[in-house]
C-alpha cells in the first residue's frame, strides 16, 4: 500500500479502519495485511503513545478503566455516560499523541477498530447518532472504513475467550442468562448498527464466510482497497 502524492510529490498521509462486531477477526487480519502491504502502519485502537513520557502515563492509566487485564461485572452499573465520556477522551489522546505524528510520516495507517463499535452499542442503550458523533468530533476521520461482516453464530465457534460485556452484560433484562444464546442476539444487533452505519457512511461491507481464514478475509480486504486507494502489494 503505497501513499498518493500530491502535486508536488509529497505523500499524503491516509486512515484506513477495519471495523466489526466483537471477535469479526479485526486485528487478526489486519496483521496479516500489514504484513503482505507495503507503507503500512499497523495500529490499533488501543495502541499507546511512546513520547511524551507523561502522555503515555495518561493514556495507560486510561486504557486499564476501559479495559482492565481482569473481566469485570459490574460495567452495566455504571452510567453508560461515564462509557461514552471516558472513550470519547481516550480517542482525543488516540489521536492527538498516535495517530497524528504518525500521519506527519506519510504512508498508511491500517487501525483494527474505531469507536462506530461503541457508537453501535451506545445506540442499543438509547443515545442518538447527533449526540455520539458530536462526542468522537474530535477523534481523527479515516479515509476508509470496511466493515468485517461474519455471522455472530460463526464468530462464537471461533477458539476465542468473549467478555461479559460482549455477551450483552450491559442489558441484563434481555440477556439475564449470559453465553452462546446472548453473544448472538446481542452481536446481531451491533451488527445492524454497524451496517446502518455502513451504509450511510459509504464504508465498505465484506460479508465473511464461516470457514474463511484470516488470509482469505485480508486478501477481500486488499481486493476492496485496491479499487479505492491504490494499494500495491510486495513485489
Amino acid at each position: 500500500m503505497t501513499a498518493r502524492t500530491d502535486g508536488g510529490g509529497v505523500e499524503r498521509a491516509r486512515v484506513v479502519v477495519v471495523e466489526g462486531i466483537d471477535g469479526a477477526g479485526k486485528s487478526t487480519v489486519c496483521r496479516v495485511m500489514a504484513d503482505r502491504l507495503s507503507g503500512v502502519h499497523h495500529l490499533t485502537n488501543k495502541s499507546l503513545c511512546e513520547d511524551p513520557p507523561w502522555a503515555k502515563r495518561m493514556m495507560r492509566d486510561l486504557a486499564n478503566i476501559i479495559w482492565p487485564t481482569n473481566d469485570t461485572d459490574f460495567d452495566h452499573l455504571l452510567p453508560a455516560a461515564f462509557w461514552l465520556h471516558l472513550q470519547a477522551a481516550w480517542y482525543g489522546l488516540l489521536t492527538e499523541f498516535v495517530i497524528t505524528p504518525r500521519l506527519a510520516t506519510g504512508g498508511t495507517l491500517l487501525i483494527d477498530g474505531w469507536y462506530y463499535k461503541l457508537v453501535a452499542k451506545l445506540i442499543l442503550r438509547g443515545f442518538v447518532l447527533r449526540q455520539l458523533e458530536d462526542a468522537f468530533a474530535h477523534a481523527a476521520q479515516p479515509d476508509q472504513v470496511v466493515l468485517l461482516a461474519p455471522d455472530p453464530a460463526a464468530v462464537w465457534n471461533r477458539p476465542r475467550a468473549f467478555r461479559l460485556t460482549e455477551l450483552g452484560l450491559h442489558h441484563p433484562e434481555e440477556y439475564p442468562d449470559l453465553g452462546r444464546d446472548s453473544f448472538i442476539q446481542y452481536q446481531n444487533r451491533i451488527a445492524a448498527e454497524l451496517h446502518g452505519l455502513a451504509v450511510r457512511k459509504d464504508w465498505k461491507i465484506i460479508p465473511i464466510e464461516p470457514h474463511a481464514t484470516p488470509t482469505e478475509t485480508a486478501d477481500a480486504v486488499i481486493r476492496v482497497l485496491e479499487g479505492h486507494l491504490d494499494v500495491q502489494h510486495f513485489s
